[in-house]
């Protein structure tokens, strides 16, 4: 179920196609559902994808995303995706044993990620591999200018003139 989770605008979200095929309901009806309890879902619980997103997850995803996005082409309509608290409030919308389950279920891998991804050892090893990387650049362009003096030519030792 972990792929199914994408980063857009900074947030963790799933896209309504996929939640309806979990859910086990078309997605017409869940955004159905969502429309008819629209107060329940504040921006930060759920949002429609701008035209722009939903063509750099195209890009980014082609292969995985070009027969599941066909329909959002053919109809002009744009995803919506649901953050983890959007994902706990499909169930209670939804008010079935299996939206309840699934809900836990991804709230449950939602919590995961976040705990990986705040792991103090992670950012430790991320914040080395940026530092490496900048003493990597500090190193190329050492020997980018070597090379440069090598190319242009040593200057040569002159013959001294006079005593010794």
């Amino acid at each position: 179920m972990q792929p199914k989770i994408f980063t857009i605008r900074d947030q963790k979200v799933m896209l309504d196609y996929q939640l309806g095929e979990l859910y086990g309901v078309p997605t017409k009806r869940l955004n159905e559902a969502v429309k008819r309890n629209i107060e329940r879902f504040p921006e930060h619980y759920m949002f429609q994808l701008t035209s722009d997103e939903l063509e750099h997850m195209w890009s980014q995803f082609a292969t995985t995303y070009a027969l599941n996005n066909r329909k959002y082409v053919r109809a002009g309509a744009r995803p919506y995706v649901f953050t983890e608290h959007g994902v706990l409030m499909l169930a209670s919308v939804l008010k079935s044993e299996r939206a309840t389950q699934i809900s836990i279920a991804i709230v449950d891998i939602f919590v995961k990620l976040r705990d990986h991804y705040n792991d103090p050892l992670l950012q430790r090893v991320h914040r080395l591999e940026q530092e490496s990387a900048y003493v990597m650049k500090l190193f190329d362009d050492v020997f980018k200018r070597l090379h440069q003096i090598q190319e242009s030519g040593l200057p040569k030792r002159q013959k001294k003139i006079g005593l010794k």
